[in-house]
C-alpha cells in the first residue's frame, strides 16, 4: 500500500464488520484517515482495524489473496470461517479452514498414495505491507514402504494480496531408517496483468545429499470471484543430478 499512488483504492474492513472503499491518505501515529465517497473523510483508530486490502491501479482485485504459489507457500491466510478447497493435478487434493484470520488448518489426499494434514499461522502488518506465516504440512504414506515427511516452512509476502515478493525457507523431515533433515529455500513473487490474470512464478532449491536440485515454477492464473484456475510448468535446472523435467502444473481452488 502506497499512500503516493493516488491510482490505488483500498478496501477497509473494521473489526466489527464494517467495509469502506476508499483509499488511506493518513497515517499519523494510531490514527488512521481514510478518504471516503470523494470528499468524506473517515479518522480509524489502528485497534479497530481488522484489514486494509488493495486494488491495482489496473483493477486487479485482491479480494482473493493466494495461499500458495503453485507448489510453494505465502504468508497469507484465509479469513475466519472461510473455507478453500484446491486440487492440483487432479490427485492432489485439499480442504482448508480458517479457524481465525491468523490461523487455519486442513487435511486432504493424494490419491492414492498418501494423505496431508495441513496447518498455518500468519500475522500481518497492514500499514508496511508486510506478511509472515509458518506452514506446517505432514504427508503420511498410504502405500507399503512408505515414509512420512514433515515440512516446516518460515514464509514472508511483501505488498498487497495483488501483487507481491514472496520469499522462504524450511526443513522437510523424514522418518524412516536413516532419517534425515532437507533444507529448502524459495524466492519469487505475482503480477496482475488485468483485472482476473495474474503471473506467478517461483523459483525453488533443495539439498539433497550435498547437491543443490533448482526448480522454478511458473503459472498463469485467471480469478472469477471466489475461484482460480491455474496452469503452468515446473522444471529442473540441474540435468546431472536427476535428469531434466517438465511438469505440468494445473490447479483450481474455490473458495466458500
Amino acid at each position: 500500500m502506497s499512500l503516493q499512488d493516488t491510482s490505488q483504492v483500498h478496501v477497509l474492513e473494521t473489526k466489527r464488520g464494517d467495509r469502506f472503499i476508499g483509499r488511506v491518505i493518513d497515517i499519523e501515529n494510531t490514527t488512521i484517515s481514510f478518504q471516503f465517497l470523494q470528499d468524506q473523510v473517515l479518522k480509524f483508530q489502528i485497534a479497530e482495524i481488522e484489514r486494509i486490502d488493495v486494488q491495482s491501479a489496473r483493477g486487479a482485485s485482491s479480494a482473493f489473496n493466494p495461499r500458495f504459489l503453485s507448489i510453494v507457500p505465502t504468508a497469507f491466510n484465509l479469513r475466519k470461517g472461510e473455507y478453500e478447497y484446491q486440487n492440483v493435478d487432479i490427485l492432489w487434493n485439499n480442504l482448508n479452514y480458517g479457524i481465525s484470520d491468523r490461523v487455519s488448518i486442513g487435511g486432504g489426499s493424494v490419491i492414492p498414495f498418501a494423505l496431508l494434514l495441513n496447518a498455518k499461522w500468519s500475522i500481518t502488518s497492514q500499514a508496511k505491507g508486510l506478511n509472515l506465516a509458518l506452514n506446517l504440512q505432514n504427508v503420511i504414506p498410504l502405500l507399503e514402504g512408505g515414509s512420512p515427511v514433515s515440512f516446516m516452512t518460515g514464509v514472508a509476502s511483501i505488498g498487497t494480496t495483488a501483487q507481491f515478493i514472496n520469499g522462504g525457507a524450511g526443513l522437510a523431515f523424514t522418518y524412516e531408517s536413516g532419517s534425515e533433515v532437507l533444507p529448502y529455500v524459495f524466492i519469487g513473487g505475482a503480477t496482475p496483468i488485468s483485472n482476473k490474470f495474474y503471473l506467478y512464478g517461483s523459483i525453488n532449491a533443495v539439498n539433497i545429499d550435498d547437491e543443490l536440485l533448482v526448480y522454478p515454477t511458473f503459472s498463469g492464473n485467471i480469478y472469477l470471484k471466489r475461484s482460480r484456475l491455474s496452469f503452468g510448468l515446473g522444471f529442473d535446472l540441474v540435468e546431472e543430478v536427476v535428469g531434466l523435467y517438465l511438469l505440468p502444473l494445473l490447479s483450481y481452488s474455490q473458495r466458500f
